[in-house]
């Protein structure tokens, strides 16, 4: 017994372990591969997919798979091949057999392929560079870039490419030459002489990367040097900034190199002003040696005083030397004024103590001295905290102005602060407001006093802190504050506190009653701001129309537009309104009739009365106004077949922008815009057009017997995917299309690729009004 137990058990064991070992082989990764492999070459092009991606996921291990990867070079699906490149570039230098098809794909017409294209076949390395040389003989001239694109990515090969790539620097096709000599930028030392050479090409896009090249190299020729200067006075941007940067790391003097920096700095071109900045940032320390010439060019006109003002931001605490000429600068009325607070905040807190001591002098350009310190940031908060006991009022001031701008406010600015707002200076009474308010929280003892201060008997005190009430997180102390300055005596504080209760948002709703009053004060801005103010409480404000209405008829036609946009965002449904906005359609003025546009839009099918007015709009001068009213007529008009009639009147306007949208909105329509679809159709012939069309015809997914002669005509196309939307489309038509059957029978029987055929036969069932399923079981039947 105990044998023959001994024996079971053995023929157990030896089960057990054949299991094993056939379940190991099934899960086997040269299987999985395989299988993968399969899948790629499957008629589904979602299986193809999934195959694809699975297969880029496992890198070398894939090299069992590459016959079908290089078949996946021919998927007319974008996934497909880019996933299918992918693998063949992890797979690296085995993926050999891949070249020749990678080859043929650096002449595809497809940019984003040749260009995938090179990169793999670097990817491959050292077995693709014969290929990639003979390549550059090519007769294509797609061809022959795209391989100087590969070999530029071989940079371990440089010294064995760089002569190779150096003669193709003769071809006749600029993009040629011009792919070839980015190619040798990278090269680096090996290709010093070739890029030295290239400085005289006649091609001045290869004399410019030559010199950029040439920016990397260690050192270079005195010859070298001397052409890169003369190219500083190129003809060409491109090459007059790349000259001066590759003329940073060499001997040239320093004088002479700063002097060509601030030329630059000045130069028409922004490209060589950029140029110009990041040669004075690679100058390091020495930058401090530009900052003379650039305070010269800050009294110079506007263009290149703003440029120089620029170059000295970019260098920091390096141009602190330039401080008092920046500040005077800034003192000046010009619009170059922001530019100089950057520069200003840039050097650092060395310039705090001048900025200080310029606001006793500043008047009406303080906030630009504010700006500047608050644009120090940490490093000026001590130095402003000190300031806010100076004894120049104007310092103080321009501190708590500065302290306010800054994100988030010091709390050790807060008691100072506060103490200022008993000070007799009406600025600085004003500016210390405007900080408190920034505070995210402030003690009940600070709101009372700014509750005091907003009867202050200066107005712009009063408006300091109503804007400081408005923004505190505490809305049931402040609303009753800017609900009281509402009837101040000043329009600017009347504004200030619509302004304020509007920040308030749910918490002013019970303030609308006393917002929409405000659209009859006698100030237009109090006025424009109520309304504004409205409009941001939405359904909230309905109770508001009537008045909003009426002054859809004020005498100023920035009023109206107000107005108008205000009830646009209401939604209300209210007949008067909708026909006086629907009047304003045809208002004189374009901003107006453009706002009552988006009103109406915003109202939507109830707004339908306002569509002849509307309408009318599709031929006005003003293409933005054309579009509006596309979009317009799409949301309100409800009988579907005016509403596809109008739009399609626009797929002929004489601007893309307008076609855009009116193809858009018929896209929207569905099948109820499939009267557009021959002239959709043949908008995808034009490529301004061409996503619009398609977008829509997709959306649209239909088509009627109307569009069978355009769609004809379509199947005889070149371009491939116009045939592809004229069978598919047909197919749509039905049984309405048999005069398209002789035609798709012949393509059918004419192409070479299965899904082709497939496609054709599939739209050939459709108009015979068959069911191509039950066609199919039928054919695996009669194969049974």
């Amino acid at each position: 017994m105990a044998i023959q137990r001994w024996m079971a058990m053995q023929r157990l064991a030896v089960i057990w372990v054949l299991a094993l070992g056939s379940f190991a082989c099934a899960d086997q990764p040269g299987d999985r591969v395989e299988s993968l492999a399969n899948d790629l070459k499957s008629v589904e092009l979602q299986t193809r997919r999934d195959a694809a991606y699975e297969l880029v996921k496992l890198g070398h291990d894939a090299l069992p798979a590459i016959d079908a990867l290089i078949l996946g070079l021919d998927d007319q699906d974008g996934q497909v091949w880019m996933q299918s490149a992918m693998t063949i570039a992890r797979i690296g230098s085995d993926a050999s057999a891949a070249i020749d098809p990678l080859i043929e794909n650096l002449g595809n017409r497809d940019q984003q392929r040749r260009y995938r294209a090179a990169w793999v076949l670097a990817q491959i390395g050292q077995p693709s560079i014969e290929a990639l040389t003979a390549a550059l003989s090519d007769e294509s001239s797609q061809r022959r870039s795209a391989a100087a694109d590969a070999l530029g990515w071989m940079t371990d090969h440089s010294s064995e490419l760089t002569p190779v790539l150096a003669t193709a620097l003769e071809d006749s096709d600029p993009d040629v030459r011009r792919q070839s000599i980015k190619a040798l930028a990278g090269f680096g030392v090996d290709a010093t002489d070739v890029l030295s050479t290239a400085l005289h090409s006649d091609d001045e896009q290869v004399r410019a990367i030559a010199a950029s090249g040439l920016a990397t190299s260690p050192a270079v020729p005195d010859s070298v040097r001397d052409r890169l200067i003369e190219l500083t006075a190129d003809t060409d941007s491109g090459v007059r900034g790349a000259a001066l940067i590759a003329l940073v790391p060499t001997n040239l003097p320093r004088p002479q190199l700063i002097e060509l920096i601030a030329a630059a700095v000045t130069d028409d071109e922004s490209s060589v002003r950029s140029a110009a900045v990041l040669a004075i940032r690679k100058l390091g320390p020495d930058s401090q040696l530009v900052v003379p010439a650039l305070i010269a060019l800050l009294d110079q006109d506007a263009d290149k005083s703003r440029a120089a003002a620029f170059a000295l931001g970019t260098m920091g605490a390096n141009a602190s030397g330039a401080t008092d000429a920046l500040i005077t600068a800034l003192m000046q009325p010009t619009d170059q004024g922001p530019e100089i607070a950057r520069a200003l905040s840039r050097i650092g807190s060395s310039a705090v103590p001048a900025l200080l001591r310029a606001s006793s002098d500043a008047g009406p350009v303080a906030s630009r001295l504010a700006e500047a310190l608050a644009g120090i940031g940490p490093a000026a908060i001590t130095p402003l905290i000190d300031a806010l006991n100076d004894e120049s009022i104007e310092a103080r001031t321009s501190a708590a102005r500065a302290l306010a701008e800054m994100k988030p406010i010091p709390p050790a600015a807060l008691e100072p602060l506060a103490q200022s707002l008993d000070h007799e200076s009406n600025d600085l009474r004003a500016a210390a407001a405007i900080a408190l308010g920034r505070y995210p929280t402030l003690d009940s003892e600070w709101i009372a006093k700014l509750g005091q201060l907003a009867n202050d008997p200066q107005a712009n005190v009063r408006a300091a802190v109503i804007l400081a009430v408005a923004k505190l997180d505490t809305p049931e102390n402040s609303k009753p504050i800017l609900l009281n300055a509402l009837s101040d005596s000043d329009a600017s504080v009347r504004s200030q506190a619509i302004n304020g209760l509007a920040i308030l948002e749910d918490d002013a709703k019970s303030a609308i009653g006393q917002i929409t009053g405000a659209l009859a004060d006698s100030d237009p801005q109090v006025r424009r701001v109520a309304a504004q103010a409205l409009g941001g409480f939405a359904a909230d404000a309905r109770e508001s129309s009537a008045a909003l209405t009426a002054m859809l008829r004020d005498n100023d036609p920035s009023l109206r537009a107000t107005a108008a946009e205000a009830l646009g965002k209401i939604g209300t449904d209210s007949p008067e309104t909708i026909q006086a906005l629907s009047d304003r359609v045809a208002d004189a003025n374009e901003w107006v009739q453009l706002a009552a546009l988006t009103a109406l839009t915003e109202i939507g099918p109830a707004a339908k009365s306002g569509v002849d007015q509307i309408a009318a709009l599709l031929n006005h001068d003003r293409s933005d106004l054309r579009s509006a009213a596309v979009k317009a007529i799409a949301k309100i008009e409800t009988d579907k077949a005016r509403t596809a009639g109008l739009l399609i009147q626009s797929l002929g306007d004489s601007e893309w922008t307008v076609r855009r949208d009116a193809a858009i909105e018929l896209g929207e329509m569905g099948s109820d815009a499939k009267a557009a679809v021959p002239i959709l159709f043949a908008m995808l012939e034009n490529e301004q057009d061409q996503d619009a069309a398609r977008g829509a015809l997709r959306a649209i997914d239909d088509a009627g017997p109307e569009a069978v002669p355009v769609l004809l005509a379509g199947l005889e196309s070149d371009d491939r995917r116009l045939r592809f939307y004229a069978m598919f489309l047909l197919g749509k038509v039905g049984p309405d299309a048999k005069a398209a059957l002789p035609t798709l029978k012949r393509l059918r029987d004419e192409t070479e690729s299965k899904r082709f055929r497939e496609s054709f036969q599939k739209t050939i069932d459709q108009i015979e009004a068959k069911d191509p399923e039950s066609d199919s079981q039928e054919k695996q039947d009669e194969d049974g």
